[in-house]
């Protein structure tokens, strides 16, 4: 389950990117997923829930945004869901597109308690 190496990846960004807060200062991480992105979110959210209290993030949550599957194409310019996995244009057929949507697994953003002294 390689789920497990993508969120110690992700982990490690996380608490990067909240330095100089402290690990427990941490309350959400956002992540968004997409069907291409090679990864399965219950496993990323297992992963997770497993590996977080390693760090310190013992009160964080993972939120995890499932996005569809877009694509844009090549002949007629329209943008469009890749449904089923189909992968030609729902306006004119073609087989000539790009996919701009759904083939990512990203950190999307943190919410970090701000604690006044």
């Amino acid at each position: 389950m390689h789920e497990f190496s993508v969120v110690r990846s992700l982990i490690s960004q996380v608490l990067q990117a909240a330095e100089p807060s402290a690990a427990s200062s941490i309350c959400t991480v956002r992540v968004c997923c997409g069907p291409l992105s090679g990864v399965e979110p219950l496993l990323v959210r297992v992963a997770f829930d497993q590996l977080k209290a390693d760090v310190g993030l013992n009160n964080c949550e993972l939120r995890i945004e499932e996005q569809p599957l877009l694509a844009r194409c090549h002949n007629c310019d329209a943008e469009f869901e890749v449904v089923g996995f189909c992968f030609h244009c729902s306006q004119c057929q073609s087989t000539s597109i790009q996919v701009v949507q759904g083939d990512q697994f990203r950190l999307d953003s943190l919410e970090v308690l701000d604690e006044v002294s």
